[in-house]
């Protein structure tokens, strides 16, 4: 699916694009999938040779966890680092969690066109 939006006319050759996301929150699945598929869409524009979204993916459940995939792009944490484990968590981490919530990594970094070579949680 081709994004609703063009780039820019400046944009001559082909370049990288840098983006940055919060996908909803209290919607459904189904929304975030579409926010995701924007998003890559614009990263496959003609002028775009891919580029970088960076930002709160809300990835709460594994449907969520799978949407990069789904719309082939890829998570970058996951490149450098396997997708088992709770390393690179980002979310419960040094509080209590209750009613069964666990820890979790609901920011991505997402790529398209470029290699990961380094990521680390600070």
């Amino acid at each position: 699916m081709r994004s609703p939006w063009t780039l820019p006319a400046q944009l001559s050759r082909e370049q990288s694009c840098v983006s940055s996301t919060c996908t909803s929150t209290l919607s459904s699945h189904s929304r975030r999938s579409l926010q995701i598929q924007v998003l890559a869409g614009v990263l496959r524009e003609p002028r775009c040779s891919g580029g970088i979204v960076v930002g709160d993916f809300n990835a709460i459940s594994p449907e969520d966890h799978a949407l990069l995939d789904k719309h082939e792009s890829v998570d970058a944490w996951v490149a450098l680092h396997g997708r088992t484990g709770s390393a690179g968590a980002i979310w419960g981490v040094n509080v209590e969690l209750r009613d069964g919530l666990k820890l979790g990594r609901l920011d991505k970094v997402a790529i398209l066109g470029l290699k990961a070579e380094d990521m680390q949680v600070l």
